[in-house]
């Protein structure tokens, strides 16, 4: 089975929610989400329209799943957009911090605030070269 449709049960234990959390708010991880974020074009009024959304999406679904067609990480990609962004027509920093955060730990097989850090600088690496590209 595909990494991304493995679920860890050991990842809901009340002591790995703690950690989680944790992580969420740890100087380092606050860093490296920073500097994905920075990935992003921001409108005038500092948000994110799904048009600057969309090119980094489609290259985080493609590098993390590279089985992945590109109709389907639009698909992918329309989903996370309408989650991230709840009622909202752009996202704010608050919301995109969380969601950036959301794709380490859903990837992250540990709960090491360098494994966070290092995933997040890698898959930042991958997708400013794939926005290089296209």
């Amino acid at each position: 089975m595909p990494y991304h449709e493995q679920g860890d049960k050991s990842m809901y234990t009340a002591e790995s929610l703690a950690a989680r959390q944790s992580l969420r708010e740890h100087p380092a991880v606050t860093d490296a989400i920073r500097r994905f974020a920075s990935l992003y074009r921001h409108d005038d009024d500092g948000l994110i329209c799904f048009n600057a959304y969309l090119p980094v999406h489609l290259v985080i679904s493609q590098t993390l799943i590279p089985t992945m067609s590109l109709e389907e990480a639009r698909c992918v990609v329309d989903e996370d957009w309408d989650e991230d962004r709840g009622e909202a027509d752009r996202l704010d920093e608050a919301r995109h911090f969380v969601s950036i955060f959301e794709i380490a730990d859903q990837w992250c097989p540990g709960l090491s605030v360098e494994e966070y850090v290092s995933f997040l600088d890698a898959l930042g690496d991958r997708v400013r070269r794939g926005l290089d590209e296209s």
